[in-house]
């Protein structure tokens, strides 16, 4: 009797040790966690974006009539847009970027091997992680486009698996609940990067139609061949 009781108090202080492992392995799990994901990454410097107007000089009077007086000329020809154009696409959009829990702002984007990489920060509850997501498109051989989600980060932690699958799911309840428009193009591409639609590339500039034949991503620098469309 007295060595089963021996046995039983012998056991209690090593369940206790276990527990008292275990707890702080969990710890540490979650501090590190916590780390990676308050984690700037290297090469984070966010663009100067000071537009109120949401317009960009080189979209406006430099790229628009370069297409659309190519695409009266009938025939296939390329865009070249370098790595020091990238702001002037940012600026198109409003920031910061608000909603009721999250502000995202300080935005930043470039040309990586063969995907576009945008940054940005996000906010909440006092609390600020920096957002990476990597997209790359692809034409495949019925003419159709496929833009991807390549990889999302925060901080240092990729969560791209877990991050496309509450995106997509997100984006059908939304589709299903507002009724959108597969026609419109904005529609499109985000069925294209939630969903895994594809789509067709066609664009419309100054009331004349472009499709989009190949995309090359590449570093600094991202070349887009161009067909005009004719009706």
């Amino acid at each position: 009797m007295e060595k089963q009781q021996d046995n039983k108090k012998s056991k209690k202080p090593r369940k206790k040790l276990r527990w008292a492992i275990m707890f702080s392995l969990w710890l540490l799990v979650g501090f590190l966690t916590f780390m990676l994901l308050l984690d700037k990454p290297a090469g984070y410097n966010p663009e100067d974006i000071k537009n109120d107007k949401c317009v960009s000089q080189y979209v406006t009077n430099e790229l628009a009539p370069y297409v659309y007086n190519n695409i009266q000329k009938g025939q296939p020809f390329d865009i070249i847009i370098p790595q020091s154009k990238t702001k002037e696409f940012i600026s198109l959009i409003e920031w910061p970027i608000e909603s009721e829990d999250v502000t995202i702002s300080a935005p930043q984007a470039f040309f990586g091997d063969s995907a576009l990489v945008m940054r940005a920060n996000a906010e909440t509850k006092g609390l600020n992680f920096v957002i990476t997501i990597m997209v790359s498109a692809l034409i495949d051989e019925t003419g159709m486009m496929h833009l991807n989600l390549d990889k999302i980060v925060i901080g240092s932690m990729n969560i791209t698996f877990i991050a496309k699958i509450i995106a997509k799911k997100m984006y059908q309840h939304r589709a299903k609940q507002e009724n959108y428009r597969k026609d419109t193009i904005g529609v499109a591409i985000a069925a294209s990067l939630l969903d895994d639609q594809p789509f067709d590339p066609v664009f419309e500039v100054r009331k004349r139609k472009v499709r989009v034949e190949q995309i090359n991503v590449k570093k600094n620098q991202l070349k887009i061949t161009l067909t005009p469309v004719i009706d």
